[in-house]
């Protein structure tokens, strides 16, 4: 039973994962989140090569990026509680997949001054985070239109008195 429950939640944000895909999702995602919000991991790899600072400034700098994106992805995925039908599988995979094991790699990433684990964690981040965003109309030009239009013709002319 328990089996057919991890394989569902798998299908469940394997979907979601793939539903919000467009040019405008994916210009928002590599603009912000990779560019802009990874802006540190970026300095600290010119800073490597320019510089010739420390080696170990670049995975640190991605494991500060990869929790700061993804504990607050995981925490809007578990928001999502009431639009699954396997809640105590979100619940679980949540904590333990995108919180429990970024943390536990990052520890063992500084412990060990592993450089590959950090990758794995920025990996781990973008994946929480299309998860995370995969319902986010104001991502997506069309449904985007659409919710003005609906807004317009719910409350135009409303307040003109």
């Amino acid at each position: 039973m328990g089996k057919t429950e991890s394989e569902n939640i798998l299908k469940e944000l394997c979907s979601r994962f793939i539903k919000p895909w467009c040019f405008s999702f994916g210009w928002h995602f590599i603009c912000m989140i990779i560019l802009t919000g990874g802006f540190g991991v970026i300095m600290s790899i010119v800073n490597y090569y320019v510089r010739g600072t420390d080696s170990w400034n670049i995975p640190e700098n991605i494991i500060s990026y990869s929790l700061a994106l993804i504990i607050p992805s995981a925490a809007s995925i578990l928001q999502t509680f009431n639009k699954t039908t396997k809640k105590v599988s979100l619940i679980e995979f949540t904590i333990i997949i995108f919180i429990v094991v970024p943390i536990i790699l990052s520890i063992l990433s500084y412990c060990f001054k592993l450089y590959y684990l950090p990758l794995i964690c920025m990996l781990l981040s973008w994946i929480t985070w299309v998860i995370a965003n995969y319902e986010n109309t104001d991502l997506n030009d069309d449904s985007f239109e659409e919710k003005i239009k609906q807004d317009i013709a719910k409350n135009h002319a409303q307040d003109w008195n």
